[in-house]
């Protein structure tokens, strides 16, 4: 074995060689020190069938299995090799294998420089280290710290052994350091067939982030026709980074879409923008968001706006900014502040909302809030031992509404409540009492006010409300129990006349059993549910070990009801008790699981409104769910029921056929209508390196009454792994 400087292991020399070998070691030596000033102090292993040694000149030729490695640097084999000692370099001839650094070439002739890791190879193959991809040319010149510069070549990032696609040019440039592939003149070429070319390409080298065309999509429609959007993501810094994009539309022109995101510490942001001259509406149409989320001194800062010219924008073009059955778009500036200690917690809030209505063009009435202020605190009342049972909460809010017409509402809210909370042997007893005072100072006719003058107006409230809750449970096995859980609530409410108050936030609670035992039926504060009543209900949950050893409730049933005495029957449609509402809730192992929501009327005896859903799950990979809904809409005036009567059913899937096919649905169809409002459906085969996606659909701009507005449409995506940036 002979020691020098950087290259592959292979048999010992016979020992009839070992005194040449041993006669070489010292010039290998000599030649390693003079290296050394160039590269790590590491020596060279040689070893071969057969070695000489030119004593005057240093040179060693070796012939017949030879390999020459140097730990950690390279490692060489070939048929014959020979160390030019005073230049320091090797040259190979025949079955060349080189692993320089992690990368491995095959090729028929080698030049390398020790000193300098720069050399030339022939008819050389690549395979680059880790994710890096494979490439070839006639000819690759080492360049230095693995960057190569390739002749007549070939690259791909497809790390399999077939790959089904990529790059050819007479030159081609692999910047390790900057992680780049850079080529001029450069084909893409499936298999051998060539498809595409472009005077100039980049793109990164291993799949980090870096900047780079991403893969187009292709989608067709009945309202748009064809379109085709190619991004660009740059990366600007690790911090923040761009995407633009130009989405051509054969029927309405050409978009520009922009997305700008950025994070440091503490805080992040986006900003978005699509937009579009709309040749078919002959117009200048677009949608545009921002946010900012910010964390300094113990402060939290959000600020966030959407606006979109008309609500049209959202059903006409598939967009991921806004939620596509939105019917208005909403801005916002927060700042809050949260003090936790042990015994209580105190919160500020200030900022402004700013919403756009999209079913509305030119809309005065909207309701805008500019500013608000909120302070919140909850505080043991004594020091004792009996301080975790007395607590008060205290609430206090500003807010200023306006409307575009001119009306506007400055209003003051002030609500102080004690709570008592106590354990007994047959469960928990708990209590509320409270005081809300609320002013208006009114300017014009705001919303449902019935004024049209200037006024001031004020309403004061109070509550009171004790709840009792416990529990009986049972053993039905060694890995189930049973339990039965009865609540009981008194709730009475008392207020002045809210006849002339505006009414900017309350609506009336969709009544289900997540809000049977609340003190106030109304959301917000402009309007109190006057009156009293008794809410009853009984919850029964069937807990059960399962193998992991872990317990999960296998059944859940949730049923109750509301009582109120004549005179406060206002939200009962004058019976004495509500509607019955029920909840059920069923897990199985195996994946299964089942989710029903229920209100019955049992004065009408009918079904008011229903929502169930059956769900499977495998291994958190394939998911698939059928649903009823079904709402009757309420008389009671402000109720969030609204006024549309809805039968729907609805049809949600994610399944991997098999490891390379991955098939989705979505479908909403109405059972009142007799017609499918919306649905989509997608197939995707996924590769090792490619994959192609098929997605068909017709989305809610179908219940649209305008022709012009078909929501049929029909899209292609073809990606080859690793072409173009990477981004997101």
């Amino acid at each position: 074995m002979v020691t020098t400087d950087p290259f592959f292991p292979k048999k010992a020399a016979k020992l009839k060689k070992t005194r040449g070998i041993l006669s070489a070691l010292c010039i290998v030596i000599t030649a390693s020190a003079a290296s050394q000033l160039h590269s790590a102090d590491l020596p060279i292993d040689i070893d071969a069938d057969k070695l000489n040694i030119d004593n005057a000149t240093q040179d060693m030729v070796a012939s017949g299995n030879v390999v020459v490695e140097q730990k950690g640097m390279f490692k060489l084999q070939a048929d014959s090799a020979r160390y030019h000692g005073e230049e320091n370099v090797i040259t190979a001839d025949g079955s060349i294998k080189l692993s320089h650094k992690g990368d491995k070439f095959l090729g028929d002739k080698i030049r390398l420089n020790i000193s300098t890791n720069q050399g030339e190879m022939d008819n050389v193959t690549i395979d680059l280290a880790g994710p890096g991809g494979r490439g070839g040319a006639q000819k690759i010149e080492l360049t230095g710290e693995k960057n190569l510069e390739m002749t007549d070549g070939w690259y791909t990032n497809c790390d399999c052994e077939d790959p089904p696609w990529h790059l050819s040019a007479k030159k081609i440039s692999v910047d390790n350091k900057a992680n780049r592939v850079i080529a001029k003149g450069v084909k893409l070429n499936i298999k051998d067939t060539p498809v595409a070319y472009f005077p100039w390409w980049s793109q990164p080298l291993r799949q980090e982030r870096s900047s780079g065309f991403l893969t187009p999509s292709i989608r067709f429609s009945g309202s748009n026709g064809s379109e085709l959007e190619t991004p660009y993501f740059w990366n600007i810094a690790p911090d923040k980074d761009m995407t633009v994009a130009l989405r051509g539309i054969t029927k309405r022109g050409l978009m520009g879409k922009v997305e700008y995101r950025y994070i440091g510490l503490g805080y992040e942001g986006q900003f978005s923008t699509n937009q579009i001259f709309d040749t078919k509406d002959d117009q200048f149409r677009g949608l545009t968001t921002f946010s900012h989320e910010h964390r300094v001194g113990g402060w939290d800062f959000s600020a966030g706006g959407e606006y979109s010219k008309t609500r049209d924008f959202i059903n006409d073009f598939e967009q991921d900014l806004v939620d596509e059955s939105a019917k208005r778009l909403e801005s916002h500036l927060s700042i809050d502040r949260q003090w936790i200690n042990q015994n209580g917690y105190s919160d500020a809030q200030a900022g402004m909302l700013w919403y756009q209505d999209l079913e509305k063009s030119n809309d005065d009435v909207t309701i805008q809030s500019l500013p608000y202020i909120y302070l919140s605190d909850n505080r043991p009342i004594s020091g004792k031992d009996d301080g975790r049972r007395w607590r008060l909460q205290s609430d206090a809010k500003i807010d200023s509404f306006y409307q575009s017409s001119g009306d506007a509402v400055q209003r003051l809210d002030l609500a102080p409540t004690v709570r008592y909370n106590r354990p007994l042997d047959i469960g928990n007893f708990s209590a509320q009492a409270g005081v809300r005072e609320t002013a208006y100072l009114i300017q014009g006719d705001p919303n449902q006010s019935g004024n049209d003058h200037d006024s001031t107006e004020h309403r004061e409230a109070s509550m009171l409300s004790f709840r009792l809750d416990t529990q009986l449970s049972k053993h039905l096995s060694d890995t189930t129990q049973h339990t039965i859980e009865p609540s009981i609530e008194y709730v009475v409410n008392a207020s002045t006349d809210q006849g002339k108050l505006p009414n900017y936030d309350s609506t009336l609670r969709n009544f289900n059993t997540s809000n049977l035992f609340v003190t106030d039926q109304y959301s917000g504060s402009d309007r109190i549910s006057n009156g009293q009543w008794i809410s009853y209900g009984i919850t029964s949950r069937l807990i059960s070990l399962v193998p992991d050893d872990s317990l999960m409730e296998t059944a859940t049933f949730k049923i109750g009801q509301r009582w109120a005495p004549s005179g406060d029957r206002e939200y009962q449609n004058d019976k004495a008790t509500s509607s019955i509402v029920s909840s059920l809730d069923l897990s199985f192992t195996g994946g299964w699981s089942a989710h029903a929501n229920n209100r019955y009327d049992p004065h009408e005896e009918e079904i008011n409104r229903t929502d169930a859903e059956i769900i499977y799950t495998k291994a958190n990979r394939d998911r698939a769910s059928l649903g009823y809904h079904y709402n009757q809409p309420s008389t009671l005036a402000l109720a969030e029921d609204g006024s549309e009567k809805m039968e729907d059913i609805t049809l949600s899937s994610l399944l991997h056929l098999s490891d390379e096919w991955l098939y989705t649905q979505t479908a909403n169809y109405s059972l009142e209508s007799s017609r499918i409002k919306s649905w989509e459906s997608s197939m995707e085969y996924i590769a090792s390196c490619w994959s192609l996606g098929l997605k068909v659909g017709r989305n809610l701009s179908a219940d649209v009454a305008n022709d012009d507005y078909n929501g049929s449409y029909f899209g292609l995506i073809f990606s080859l792994k690793g072409l173009g940036g990477y981004g997101k």
